[in-house]
């Protein structure tokens, strides 16, 4: 679900005018301009919910949220909403489950203004940073959230009461287990050293590989997250299709190769894959249904032969996230794009022996000219 969409629903239900008169409510209308220095000032209130909307298409059950006292937890104090995106981002990184941010000093001269400006800290704090911890990997592994709170004078609180589908500890065992990875090739691949494609290569082989699907806990829904995450296809080696989606854009970012994660239909049912960028173009990827086959059906991709069977959903269709995010039509051409740089790197006679030479490994051309 893209933030727009759930900032809509944010603004149409939870922010309520209250301890008004009921002669002053068409006086501070949702246009009119508010007076800090009046007695009885108008205070917005927030009350929120949100559910992971894949689970949500699922039909499965989603926990409630615990109750916290955040008077006494305390609220971080800051300066600007800018600020308080970043503070957010920083503890759901770390999976804080209690989070409270009062932007101090907050001019605030509408309700409209108000509403934008939170629309803004969604999206803040959401966005896609490139960082492998953060934009989409930290969307993915929410469960459901809450937030409470609201606006009295120049201040505005935020109390945040999130569910991931991942603990702290559970984050730091992905961490241990990335850095083992990346390792492990470097001392085989060199794999800083190679070019973009065949980072990605090293890494879909490595999902395809070892994660297989979890149908055992398909059916328990969001009472056992933990296989929609990057920790289920990481670390217990099953996963529905965000954790294969959530491991790559992990793993992928972690080299250095923009990716994105994409949502929508696949098959009749709700689904997920990722995007990756080589070149000026993006290319579709499917993980979750080339894992376990000899032969990848569904690997770099262009958009005729891999919307065939799967299906965007709004967000991803849009011209705005077309033109960031530009997908080839065509499927990428490795040895097009490996002589295309070995011509410019001035080995294309090297290259032309790569087509005759079987003990010439692709990995071996692509050192040479990365």
């Amino acid at each position: 679900m893209s933030t727009k969409k759930i900032w809509s629903r944010v603004i149409s239900m939870v922010l309520v005018l209250a301890l008004l008169p009921v002669s002053a409510l068409a006086q501070y209308g949702a246009d009119s301009t508010i007076d800090p220095h009046v007695v009885n000032e108008p205070k917005f209130e927030v009350n929120y919910v949100y559910v992971d909307p894949e689970a949500e298409l699922l039909g499965l059950r989603i926990d409630r949220l615990p109750q916290y006292d955040f008077s006494v937890l305390g609220s971080k104090s800051v300066s600007s909403i800018a600020q308080a995106g970043e503070y957010l981002r920083e503890q759901f990184e770390k999976r804080e489950e209690a989070i409270s941010v009062t932007v101090n000093n907050y001019q605030c001269n509408s309700q409209a203004q108000l509403d934008n400006d939170i629309a803004a800290l969604q999206e803040a704090l959401l966005e896609h940073t490139g960082i492998p911890t953060q934009g989409d990997y930290i969307t993915r592994h929410l469960t459901t959230y809450g937030i409470t709170g609201g606006l009295s004078g120049t201040k505005l609180t935020l109390n945040w009461t999130v569910a991931y589908k991942t603990t702290a500890a559970q984050e730091e065992a992905v961490d241990a287990r990335v850095d083992e990875l990346i390792e492990q090739w470097d001392t085989e691949y060199d794999i800083h050293e190679l070019s973009d494609e065949e980072k990605i290569t090293v890494v879909y082989d490595y999902i395809c590989d070892n994660v297989v699907y979890d149908y055992e806990h398909l059916s328990q829904g969001s009472s056992y997250p933990l296989m929609f995450s990057a920790y289920g296809a990481l670390i217990d080696g099953s996963a529905v299709c965000q954790g294969y989606s959530n491991l790559f854009y992990r793993l992928a970012l972690e080299l250095g190769v923009d990716t994105r994660i994409i949502s929508g239909v696949g098959r009749g049912g709700p689904h997920s894959w990722n995007i990756t960028q080589l070149g000026e173009c993006y290319y579709y990827l499917d993980s979750t249904w080339d894992a376990g086959y000899e032969e990848c059906a569904y690997f770099l991709l262009g958009s005729k032969a891999f919307l065939r069977d799967h299906v965007l959903d709004e967000e991803f269709k849009s011209k705005e996230f077309q033109k960031e995010y530009p997908v080839s039509e065509d499927d990428y051409d490795s040895d097009a794009a490996l002589q295309e740089t070995a011509e410019q790197a001035g080995l294309l006679n090297y290259f032309e022996s790569f087509a005759m030479d079987e003990e010439l490994t692709r990995l071996d051309l692509a050192k040479l000219v990365a």
